[in-house]
């Protein structure tokens, strides 16, 4: 959540949705908006409008979260936040439209990472 704090004046929102980000069923914490969870169809519309998507990687190495599959079908861009150099998705997102980013990193070159990448990368995959 720093380095989208940090994104605030780059007129970018950051939408968040499932269990235990917020009380009411739509929160707005500066350009952040948490949402409480939702169906898979009003997810999947949402991922498929998206400009990016972001990706929060897990601790645990040996498994692979379903949600980035399901990312990588929209053909959206992804930002692939990494908990370690060793976590699965580093090498699944190898060959896609994705910036990643080490949790470990500078968050200041994140940030100027991530402009970039949004500024630049945002162009869907298409797989045809």
């Amino acid at each position: 959540l720093k380095l989208c704090e940090r994104l605030k004046d780059e007129n970018v929102l950051f939408h968040f949705i499932g269990q235990g980000w917020c009380e009411a069923e739509r929160e707005t914490r500066g350009n952040c908006i948490f949402y409480k969870a939702r169906s898979h169809q009003a997810i999947r519309n949402l991922q498929l409008n998206a400009d990016f998507l972001l990706n929060i990687g897990n601790i645990v190495i040996n498994q692979v979260p379903s949600k980035v599959l399901e990312y990588i079908s929209t053909g959206t861009p992804i930002i692939n936040v990494a908990k370690s150099k060793a976590c699965p998705t580093l090498s699944l997102l190898h060959n896609y439209n994705v910036i990643h980013l080490l949790e470990t990193t500078d968050i200041d070159k994140s940030c100027q990472d991530v402009k970039s990448f949004i500024s630049n990368g945002t162009n869907k995959q298409n797989y045809d």
